[in-house]
């Protein structure tokens, strides 16, 4: 089950823990460790989402290197030229 799962169910038991007819002392009990469940799914969902790469990331295995070569001619290099190909076929 996922994190963000996990939260909605948690809100849901807590909504309905007034209807479900445990004493004073177990509620305040179960409420406390749903809160501190959530708020601990909470911190972990924000780590997950400011590590996750994000739509614009280019990873460092993209990077391209280009550079003139004699007589004027381009070279282009990158991990997934053509040149890397042929030489590994």
């Amino acid at each position: 089950m996922s994190k963000n799962a996990i939260v909605i169910v948690l809100g849901l038991v807590v909504a309905a823990m007034p209807f479900l007819g445990f004493p004073s002392l177990w509620e305040t009990a179960i409420l406390v460790v749903l809160g501190v469940s959530v708020a601990l799914l909470a911190f972990l969902l924000r780590q997950d989402m400011l590590h996750a790469p994000t739509r614009w990331h280019m990873p460092a295995t993209h990077d391209v290197h280009v550079e003139n070569g004699v007589g004027g001619e381009i070279k282009v290099a990158n991990k997934y030229s053509v040149n890397d190909a042929e030489k590994r076929a």
